[in-house]
């Protein structure tokens, strides 16, 4: 008869891991006195306050209306209402929805930003909740070195949602009317900075029509300047700090390599090389020169740009912007940094009375069947399995999946690890093998060199300055760039507003804190 009991009892609890699984209509809880409430989540409202709009919905769809968004209300149950931040000022507007009365029971961080609210006390201690939510511990976001990067004095303030390394990867691209013409191999380019030049002289003397080389200069917001990151590490600038030989930090943007990097790219620019517009443009613009083909060279995080323009073959196995991939320096340095391996911090701002609703919701958003239906459909409409087991995608006019997933996934922060990302990559890639064999190896040799403080504590000194310093860096690593002013009175400019702002106490906190760690 016990064992009868027992094993009943474990059916129960099985079943109610399920059901959060599953994101069930309803969640029972238990409250102090040991009864069990009923609750019917449709009548849980669930606010959501998600980060910039960079990228845009299809056609008669936003953020609380398309195929993605009523998926996860009919999973999870509640009844969820997002918003947007807009693409410009996106930090003010979210400090005055923190200031006001009407705050969101959910919102997505960056690192930085999650530890000032933490500080501040502006955040709630998610401990109780996780230990609430059994088959939340069970997803990837609890895997030890993803979970330890929430927790504050031994505290989770956040659900972390693991990341392929890099948030925003760039290479190299060049059309491949140019690459042809100038003899570029595009599977095994010379990427050394000698090289990277040559192509761009010649590039400018066959084709004088085009621009050179463009990238969205205008989303530049600290050191590296947009759609260079491909550049950084041939100068190994690649982390924002560095350590010494001494085991103290540097801060890279005030380095002798960072001068040399910005003298390459001013050498871009007064060869004629460079947009003489680009620290103008922005996204959409460089997505237009992509379509129509008007630039030679481009940098840009190309595998997760929307569009056709991203994905159209000039014929089977050509595409229309290969990758070159990441320069290559002295002493064959070259890669991007890993950063963290964790790419959002979903917090719940403290006065939120639907807490262990939350939880319940994060369930359905990182499970592994969102990300599968987020990225590839419904298998037998949108996807097939071969016979080695590798997703294909089917034949159906409706099956808009190769470019569906990376329009949404920006709003609804689906984690997505290298391996997941590696195999994405193939899916989108039927029919291109050219650009499968340059994604899939630029995908696997990107994570080269983690920042030494990527997992470096709330400091007020640093929360306080760095905004400032990478205003700073933005203004005159663009006027540099862009021959707005002379390579060293810039430099020599930017040292000095650098000092200004603290910059060198700050640097000292950091590594202060790295050498007694």
């Amino acid at each position: 008869m016990k064992r009868a009991i027992i094993m009943l009892l474990s059916l129960v609890m099985l079943l109610s891991v399920v059901t959060a699984c599953t994101g069930n209509a309803t969640t029972s809880t238990t409250g102090q006195s040991g009864s069990t409430t009923t609750v019917d989540r449709s009548k849980i409202t669930i606010n959501y306050l998600a980060n910039a709009n960079v990228q845009s919905f299809k056609d008669g769809e936003d953020e609380n209306n398309n195929e993605f968004i009523n998926w996860l209300k009919e999973k999870s149950g509640y009844n969820l209402v997002y918003q947007i931040l807009p693409s410009e000022g996106a930090e003010q507007k979210r400090a005055l929805i923190m200031a006001s009365p009407d705050l969101p029971d959910l919102m997505a961080l960056g690192r930085g930003t999650y530890l000032d609210y933490v500080s501040k006390n502006y955040l709630t201690d998610l401990t109780e909740a996780i230990e609430k939510t059994p088959a939340l511990k069970a997803t990837k976001c609890f895997e030890e070195e993803v979970y330890n990067m929430s927790l504050v004095d031994g505290k989770p303030f956040a659900i972390c949602t693991p990341s392929n390394g890099s948030p925003a990867p760039d290479a190299l691209c060049v059309d491949y009317e140019v690459a042809a013409e100038l003899g570029i191999d595009v599977k095994k380019p010379d990427m050394s900075l000698e090289s990277i030049m040559d192509m761009f002289a010649k590039a400018k003397a066959a084709f004088p029509d085009l621009i050179t080389y463009t990238g969205a200069g205008k989303g530049t917001s600290y050191y590296k300047l947009a759609d260079f990151r491909w550049l950084y590490a041939a100068y190994d600038i690649d982390t924002t700090w560095r350590e010494l030989a001494d085991g103290t930090l540097e801060f890279c943007a005030t380095t002798q390599d960072m001068y040399d990097c910005l003298a390459f790219i001013r050498e871009m620019f007064d060869k004629g090389y460079l947009d003489p517009g680009y620290a103008t443009v922005d996204n959409p613009i460089l997505q237009e020169r992509m379509a129509n083909r008007s630039t030679a060279f481009l940098g840009a995080s190309w595998y997760d740009w929307p569009g056709d323009s991203a994905v159209t073959n000039v014929d089977a196995n050509t595409a229309i912007f290969p990758i070159l991939g990441q320069a290559v320096g002295k002493d064959g340095m070259t890669g991007q940094d890993l950063e963290s391996t964790v790419l959002n911090y979903i917090v719940v701002p403290r006065g939120s009375d639907v807490v262990e609703h939350c939880m319940n919701y994060l369930v359905t958003l990182t499970s592994d069947e969102a990300y599968e239906f987020l990225f590839y459909g419904e298998e037998g409409k949108q996807f097939e399995f071969d016979a080695q087991g590798k997703r294909i995608p089917l034949d159906d006019p409706e099956n808009t999946r190769k470019m569906i997933g990376l329009q949404y996934y920006v709003y609804y922060y689906i984690y997505e690890d290298m391996a997941q990302r590696t195999e994405r990559l193939g899916f989108m890639s039927i029919g291109d093998q050219v650009r499968v064999d340059r994604h899939q190896i630029y995908g696997l040799d990107m994570k080269t060199k983690l920042n030494p403080a990527y997992n470096m504590p709330s400091i007020e000194l640093v929360n306080e300055g760095m905004p400032d310093i990478n205003a700073a860096c933005a203004e005159w690593f663009l006027k540099i760039a862009t021959g707005a002013v002379g390579l060293d009175e810039g430099w020599d400019g930017f040292q000095a507003e650098f000092k200004s702002l603290g910059g060198e106490d700050i640097v000292k906190a950091v590594s202060d804190w790295y050498v007694g760690q």
